[in-house]
């Protein structure tokens, strides 16, 4: 049978278990001083004294992104015309909102770090891709070149 352990906060038992116990409840990102938590060891319904737990920061919580939307979804952009891409990231309160975009032809739209598309071939079709560094999700949107027929 294993042993087990009593966790207390303010002199009330805050978590029960077998080692190695996690305590469960706590604030993300804190600083728990030394004291804050006292331990205990319960060997056959004999408790041992409590000794003071060390004083120790709780992790960030990490809230993983789920997907991302590109807008627009396509467009038109003449000779030497921008268009600035949005990536929407969901959640909205993601931890790592981070993205890269790429251009399938990018001698004919090239694209920058923070979405903007810039037209600087004749003519084509063009893929331009968002990935998200947390999680890898991708959305796509496809770019024309505007012909000097097109209004």
């Amino acid at each position: 049978m294993s042993d087990t352990f009593n966790v207390y906060k303010d002199g009330k038992v805050v978590q029960t278990g077998t080692s190695p116990i996690k305590i469960t409840g706590l604030e993300p990102s804190t600083l728990y001083k030394a004291g804050t938590f006292k331990i205990s060891r319960v060997i056959k319904k004999n408790e041992s004294a409590k000794e003071i737990i060390p004083e120790f920061k709780t992790g960030a919580v990490v809230i993983p992104v789920d997907s991302v939307e590109l807008s627009p979804k396509s467009g038109k952009i003449s000779v030497g015309g921008t268009l600035q891409m949005i990536a929407s990231i969901s959640p909205a309160n993601a931890t790592n909102k981070s993205t890269t975009y790429e251009s399938s032809a990018p001698s004919i739209i090239s694209i920058d770090s923070n979405g903007l598309a810039r037209a600087i071939g004749n003519s084509g079709e063009v893929n331009i891709t968002v990935t998200t560094v947390d999680g890898k999700k991708k959305s796509v949107a496809k770019l024309y070149i505007k012909t000097a027929d097109e209004s």
